[in-house]
């Protein structure tokens, strides 16, 4: 009998399918996207649904399990339910998709009710009725990830009353793209032999993804409830951060996508019906971006790409202006320390250093570098006696991580709690809790809390600030662990740290602007809308003193995006008011953390004016988003200490 909507009773009012579409192009990455998703507690991904008749039972191509569908027991569980009597000929239903989903049926298909209108399309639409139920009973109602890739499909699932479908718009940059589709490359999951990936055209493939991308803005863009845009090369940099929207929309309650560990993702194995080969990757894999394009895409391809889809290109954040490709933009950039080895990084930071105290004096550098044998010295035996003292057994220590921004004053801050006998400090020169300025894993850090004879134990992770929820949050310690975030007024850091860094800032968030690299701890977890205002920008126009200024924003927006405001284990502190009252700013800060203020936490602020020059010519709308954040902050900072004590 064939099947048809009529026939097929309709779910309960209570029971809807709930189906994450991510829709886009091909080629851009949604084999790796799905299969990120699927590996979350709470979603499945089954990879291109669209061809489970024409590929999974037609083909009899393997599942992402390996096995062959119809062998498959998390498939054949779903066949067997959806098909009772035995697999269907699929020929009329592969028609069907072929024909309503063609590019000419388009414009047709996108006016209200068309999916309906033919037999063809109304057995079609059953056909996935039946299949979507039937997976949704298998796995007892988890978030279906369909990566099927064409708004079309997506369009068609959306008019099924029982599925409630939610889209993932996946952008890639468009000459990465059309390098991709022009790339040979086997395909081991169709049939194995010599079969190959299909390949397009330069403007064919440049022209859908105008075309693709712009049908799914179109569709969709209008429900923001039920619509969210990510970029590929941000899944990349960081799954976590560039998925929380999605997982945000779906409340689901302790699921996320997989962390990073020095470059590698730990992925489930998922049931995919079709799509990249990748597909069949599980257990740990690298996360690495797919960059190809940039080396070995000729200049005249890339030129022509990036004319055909300018407009879609500006609008999702590439960098359309330089054809260079990756080896000459290398030549021609800085070179951050961090990016050394050996006794090139040793020179480096011997020239950084020198520059510095030719700038700012060498007292400023021996007070940055603690260097104080007298006071080191007493501090160090207030510290023995403590310790000797067993005021605090081993064990009972409290994590105290201070974070923030580089050049806003936690050296300062850091010297007064540190002159206190109750603390331990581990500063990032401490190769024993970081290594490279980065903090080190979190039993390390336990290990390290866990055997002190303080009462407080201190870190300063600022490369670490965006992951400052998660460090308190999976930290585990006999007492809770706190985080100061300290801050510092905008034209002060920029100052501060064009003196120490110069350009660096600028060329940092000109690397994320341009998509070239966009894993620097500098661009880690900005919210979408941070991210959109940061590649607003022509770089080639922003002075470094805006990229400092635009550096400030992006960091310190981050205690907002990550939440640090509405928790009682983090306070603000302002360098500022810290240098305008330092007795009344450490005394909050005393009790927050919860031991005795004494006048010598503070006896080493000396004077120092909080007061600076003539504001810096930092680009107008960089000055407007700072001081609406420093007004935000200056509001959030008049709580600390109010509401929390250890």
């Amino acid at each position: 009998m064939t099947r048809t909507m009529e026939t097929s009773p309709v779910y309960p009012a209570d029971r809807r399918i709930r189906v994450l579409y991510v829709a886009g192009t091909g080629r851009s990455g949604s084999t790796l996207v799905s299969n990120l998703l699927g590996s979350s507690a709470d979603m499945v991904s089954l990879g291109e649904l669209r061809y489970l008749w024409e590929r999974g039972i037609g083909e009899a191509s393997p599942c992402g399990c390996g096995m062959p569908i119809a062998e498959c027991p998390f498939w054949r569980n779903v066949l067997k339910r959806c098909y009772p009597d035995g697999l269907p000929d699929v020929t009329a239903i592969v028609a069907a998709d072929a024909e309503l989903l063609r590019v000419r049926s388009v414009r047709a298909l996108l006016d209200a009710g068309s999916a309906e209108r033919t037999p063809a399309a109304r057995h079609y639409l059953a056909e996935l009725t039946a299949a979507y139920r039937a997976i949704d009973e298998e796995t007892g109602g988890k978030i279906i990830v369909d990566s099927s890739n064409l708004p079309s499909y997506g369009y068609l699932l959306d008019q099924i009353p029982d599925i409630d479908v939610t889209v993932l718009h996946l952008v890639r940059d468009a000459r990465a793209v059309a390098h991709s589709w022009s790339r040979v490359r086997s395909r081991a999951d169709r049939g194995g032999g010599d079969a190959r990936m299909g390949r397009e055209g330069l403007v064919k493939s440049s022209v859908l993804w105008d075309l693709w991308n712009a049908t799914t803005e179109r569709l969709w863009s209008d429900r923001p409830d039920r619509y969210v845009r990510v970029r590929y090369e941000d899944v990349v940099a960081d799954p976590q951060a560039a998925l929380e929207p999605v997982m945000r929309m779906f409340a689901a309650s302790g699921a996320e996508v997989p962390a990073v560990v020095d470059g590698m993702v730990t992925l489930s194995v998922c049931h995919t019906v079709a799509g990249n080969p990748a597909r069949a990757a599980s257990g740990l894999v690298p996360l690495v971006a797919d960059e190809e394009w940039r080396t070995a895409m000729p200049a005249a391809r890339k030129a022509a790409a990036t004319a055909l889809t300018v407009p879609f290109l500006r609008r999702y954040g590439y960098r359309v202006r330089s054809t260079q490709n990756a080896g000459q933009q290398a030549a021609t950039s800085r070179v951050f320390v961090e990016d050394m080895h050996g006794l090139p990084r040793l020179a480096a930071r011997v020239r950084r250093n020198a520059t510095w105290i030719r700038e700012q004096g060498l007292s400023r550098a021996l007070e940055e570098k603690e260097i104080s044998p007298v006071r080191n010295a007493v501090a160090a035996a207030r510290k023995a006696r403590y310790r000797s003292s067993g005021a605090t057994p081993a064990g009972a220590a409290v994590p105290v991580f201070v974070v923030g921004l580089q050049r806003s004053g936690t050296n300062m801050l850091m010297r007064g709690l540190g002159a206190a006998p109750e603390t331990e400090v581990h500063n990032e020169s401490d190769t024993a809790a970081f290594e490279r300025y980065k903090l080190r894993p979190l039993p390390v850090i336990e290990q390290l809390v866990a055997q002190s004879r303080h009462s407080h134990v201190l870190f300063k992770p600022l490369c670490d600030s965006h992951r400052t929820d998660a460090v308190l949050d999976e930290l585990t310690a006999a007492r809770r662990p706190l985080a100061v975030w300290t801050y510092r007024d905008v034209d002060g850091r920029v100052r501060s740290a064009l003196a120490k860094f110069g350009d660096g800032n600028l060329q940092v968030l000109r690397e994320f602007a341009d998509g070239t690299n966009t894993a620097r701890w500098h661009v880690q977890r900005m919210s979408p809308a941070t991210a959109d205002f940061v590649r607003s920008f022509d770089y080639e126009r922003l002075s470094p003193a805006s990229g400092a200024a635009l550096m400030w924003f992006v960091r310190n927006q981050l205690y907002f995006d990550i939440g640090l405001d509405g928790r009682t284990d983090s306070c603000l502190v302002s360098y500022n008011a810290f240098l305008a009252d330092p007795e009344t700013t450490m005394q909050k800060l005393c009790a927050f953390l919860g031991f005795a203020f004494r006048p010598d936490l503070v006896r080493h602020m000396g004077e120092r004016s909080a007061t600076y020059r003539e504001p810096l010519d930092i680009d107008e709308r960089i000055r407007a988003a700072c001081d609406a954040l420093t007004q935000r902050l200056e509001g959030a900072a008049g709580t600390v200490g109010s509401t929390h004590r250890p």
